[in-house]
């Protein structure tokens, strides 16, 4: 479980742009895998086990 994946990184990771990820992690019915951890407002970071399993579901759908 290792907390590196900013928001940029995580957006590498997905092929999509910051503002569709904040998208996301807000209405996507597949949210719940995506949780943010946030240290403030400007600060947030994403689990890099946790953006992999939202991409492995997200995958499996379609």
């Amino acid at each position: 479980m290792r907390i590196r994946d900013r928001p940029k990184e995580a957006c590498e990771v997905l092929g999509i742009t910051q503002k569709t990820l904040i998208d996301w992690t807000h209405s996507h019915r597949h949210r719940s895998f995506l949780a943010p951890i946030r240290y403030s407002a400007r600060r947030v970071r994403y689990l890099e086990s946790q953006v992999y399993e939202f991409k492995r579901r997200c995958l499996s759908v379609s």
